[in-house]
């Protein structure tokens, strides 16, 4: 059994594989195609988070 230091998650595996998305994307799309990407994914994320706060009573 794996100890606690040495258990798998999302992270260990996500971070190397969005490492190879990326590169691949970056080959054959160029950086302002990875620009665009992140710049989108973080306004996503910016509104997930403000529509997920818990309204007052």
């Amino acid at each position: 059994m794996a100890k606690n230091s040495q258990r798998v998650t999302a992270a260990n595996i996500g971070g190397p594989i969005s490492s190879v998305v990326a590169g691949v994307f970056l080959d054959h799309f160029g950086e302002k195609f990875i620009v665009v990407v992140c710049t989108s994914l973080i306004i996503i994320g910016g509104i997930n988070i403000l529509l997920s706060v818990p309204k007052k009573n």
